[in-house]
């Protein structure tokens, strides 16, 4: 007669005596914070390179010795957003921060933010935001330009 092994009984069971035995000397699992530190780790890391890059997969898996779906699952979990969408809120933050500075203009925004064009940037910042960038200066930027610019970025003058 062939006995069979019951692989999750007795792993389970092993696993049970060496929880117990890792209490009994006082060192408990926490594995909310070996994931917490390993997303700080990361995002620590996305905070310095540029944000208009593709996610440094290769790096992060580095870092924290992930993988790419991981990766993915650790930040939605931890952040409740993937690193794409990470970088892509740090650039759409970074750009609100430039929009904001009266002196400079679009093109020259665009081109430090990673853009192609003052076009492509203006389209991207109008689906993210709800408004172009003019709108968004004349809105949020220095009171007295609002009142200068509404015209312009209205088409109401009166």
């Amino acid at each position: 007669m062939i006995r069979q092994i019951r692989i999750p009984q007795i792993f389970s069971s092993w696993l049970l005596c060496l929880l117990t035995a890792l209490a009994a000397q006082g060192i408990e699992p926490n594995a909310d914070q070996a994931e917490d530190l390993r997303v700080q780790k990361m995002v620590e890391y996305l905070r310095k390179i540029q944000v208009f890059a593709p996610v440094p997969y290769k790096q992060l898996s580095e870092l924290t010795c992930l993988g790419r779906v991981h990766i993915d699952r650790l930040f939605k979990q931890h952040l409740k957003i993937t690193p794409k969408g990470f970088l892509a809120q740090a650039l759409l933050s970074q750009c609100t921060q430039q929009i904001l500075i009266q002196d400079k203009i679009f093109k020259g925004i665009a081109r430090e933010m990673g853009f192609n064009s003052e076009a492509q940037f203006c389209t991207w910042f109008n689906k993210r935001t709800g408004l172009t960038p003019l709108q968004f200066r004349c809105i949020l930027g220095n009171p007295r330009t609002f009142n200068v610019l509404t015209f312009r970025c209205f088409g109401s003058g009166s």
